[in-house]
């Protein structure tokens, strides 16, 4: 055991400014525990003025056995000033009171500090025996090794659980590309649909209407053409009845206008009456097909409305497709994040093996505890 003493008491300097003073002396020791007491290291300010030397520490292992052990020994070690040596014992003064307690605290577990790093240095690395040591490598710790291979072995195959996530995670963001791909095309390609549905739609309705509107047209000049042949018929029966009443008279001027105008309404009749006989099938044909063509607006709008309808639902498909796609996209991501730390972490453990045993096959280490070995 080393003997430490600290004398510490306060005097007055100028009769008027307290100093507190510290004196630490290292009085003893224990060869086994310090090669001496010299433990406090001084710098040499000044080489014929002690007083001007301070404290530049509390030693370390390293000084006890490199610096000059007291004064006049670093004097003649070197020449100039700041020069290191040794001694026992350093008085140290301080104004205040919570400056000169801590110091002389701190001096104090320096020391102990310095006491049990010795003891470390000169009982576990300075004494080998035989000096110098000697080893036959390499050596290996058996308990060590196990353990550094059942780390190596299961980050080996959590890595191999990550890589089989990576691999399904990549081929659902793959099976999910190819799916929003399709349904992304499929709404490309029935809006073109949508746009001429429409159109054929509109065109139907408005011929429909044009045909009504003809057919209406139709009839109502079928039945003035009726109304008018009727009438010239009804005229010559009348000249007729008044004609053979008449023609026992010599005929005159009146005659002749008369029968010029029966003649007129004869021509009258035969044209309208072949008119109307031809017109008429034509109406009757147009009338039908104006029945026929209601329906095919109704098929028409019908269609529209399909096509429409259609449009949208892979419009939804095609949105839902997309948000499982970055879902997809999100999980792959991660799924690599983790896959590189589970490598990272592979690594470092093997490299922790092959630091003790370098012979080491990592192929011996299987990937599942029921499998064959592999890399």
């Amino acid at each position: 055991m080393a003997v430490f003493e600290q004398e510490r008491h306060v005097e007055l300097r100028d009769e008027e400014i307290p100093i507190y003073v510290v004196t630490s002396t290292l009085v003893s020791f224990n060869p086994d525990e310090l090669p001496h007491t010299d433990v406090f290291v001084i710098t040499l300010n000044t080489r014929d003025d002690p007083k001007d030397d301070t404290l530049a520490r509390v030693a370390t292992v390293a000084d006890l056995t490199e610096l000059p052990r007291g004064r006049d020994a670093g004097l003649a070690a070197e020449t100039g000033v700041g020069i290191l040596y040794l001694t026992n014992t350093w008085r140290l003064e301080y104004e205040e009171l919570d400056e000169a307690m801590a110091a002389a605290e701190a001096i104090k577990d320096r020391v102990n500090a310095l006491i049990l790093s010795w003891q470390t240095f000169d009982d576990e690395f300075n004494a080998p025996d035989p000096s110098p040591a000697q080893y036959i490598l390499p050596t290996v710790d058996l308990s060590q090794l196990c353990a550094l291979i059942e780390e190596y072995k299961i980050s080996k195959q959590d890595r191999y659980q990550k890589q089989i996530s990576q691999e399904d995670a990549d081929a659902t963001q793959v099976a999910a590309g190819t799916d929003y791909t399709y349904k992304y095309g499929l709404v490309t390609a029935v809006e073109p649909l949508v746009s001429l549905a429409n159109v054929v739609s509109g065109a139907m309705t408005a011929d429909k209407a044009a045909f009504d509107t003809g057919n209406a047209a139709g009839a109502t000049a079928q039945a003035a053409s009726g109304v008018a042949r009727d009438a010239f018929f009804a005229f010559n029966v009348a000249a007729e009845t008044y004609y053979n009443v008449k023609i026992d008279d010599p005929p005159d001027l009146n005659d002749q206008i008369f029968l010029a105008a029966r003649t007129i309404a004869d021509d009258a009749v035969t044209v309208m009456t072949a008119a109307i006989d031809t017109y008429q099938p034509a109406l009757v044909a147009a009338q039908g097909a104006a029945g026929l063509m209601a329906g095919h607006v109704v098929d028409a709008t019908s269609l529209a409305a399909d096509v429409t309808t259609l449009r949208t639902t892979y419009e939804t498909a095609r949105d839902t497709a997309a948000t499982t796609l970055a879902s997809t996209e999100t999980a792959l991501a991660a799924a690599n994040q983790v896959l590189i730390e589970a490598q990272t972490l592979e690594t470092t453990k093997l490299n922790a093996v092959l630091a003790v045993s370098p012979d080491f096959d990592k192929y011996t280490i299987p990937l599942l505890d029921d499998a064959p070995p592999v890399p």
